[in-house]
């Protein structure tokens, strides 16, 4: 297919009439032509050519047009499949993670409460006192013993034991992390009416945690 390059359907008319055209005329012109005659007939030769020539414009245009669009089809096409593709790799590294990492992805109760007091955790010896039923002092549910409670270390090996002894006397073996206690213990009684009020509601919370009620 021939690229036009200039549109036919701008070409200018030419006037076959003027000086430019004489030559062309005379070739046409005899003894039953004169020149007005052979003028009409090069505009209908210019006629005749120009206007395939418009028609092939006209195709050309189309088949660029339709072309454009195939492409930017295709484009559209590969995009929307790379999108599906990076999806797809997104699902599976989720469904992995998900495997993996399970508790991440553990949707939280719609009814669950978000805690308007401070979370109370005694020392170690305290719950493992309350889950036996043991006798606690109440130093260890004050602000000062439950600030010890978190500088208190706590052992790295979950299988360490100790000795400890109970409030009726008998021993026996708890993890370390149960009887190791930090600072100086105060006596119940000699506890100030503050820190009695306190540390009497942090227990019964405690209880509550242990399971007493």
């Amino acid at each position: 297919m021939p690229d036009l390059a200039q549109n036919p359907h701008l070409a200018i008319h030419p006037d076959f009439t003027s000086k430019s055209y004489c030559l062309a005329r005379d070739c046409l012109v005899n003894k039953t032509i004169d020149h007005n005659t052979a003028a009409c007939q090069l505009e209908l030769l210019w006629t005749v050519n120009n206007d395939p020539e418009r028609q092939e414009r006209d195709w050309q245009l189309l088949e660029e047009q339709q072309a454009a669009a195939e492409k930017e089809r295709l484009a559209r096409e590969e995009q929307e499949q790379l999108q599906q593709e990076q999806e797809r790799e997104c699902e599976l590294a989720l469904q992995e993670d998900k495997k993996k990492n399970c508790h991440k992805h553990t949707p939280l109760p719609q009814d669950t409460m978000i805690p308007t007091e401070p979370i109370i955790v005694p020392a170690p010896i305290t719950t493992h006192k309350l889950c036996k039923g043991d006798y606690c002092k109440l130093y260890f549910f004050t602000n000062k013993g439950l600030k010890d409670a978190e500088l208190t270390p706590r052992s790295t090996d979950n299988d360490a034991m100790a000795l400890l002894q109970s409030g009726d006397g008998l021993h026996s073996f708890v993890p370390i992390a149960a009887a190791c206690t930090k600072g100086n213990v105060t006596r119940d009684e000699d506890l100030s009416w503050e820190e009695f009020t306190k540390a009497a509601h942090h227990l019964v919370s405690a209880m509550s945690d242990s399971g007493w009620c």
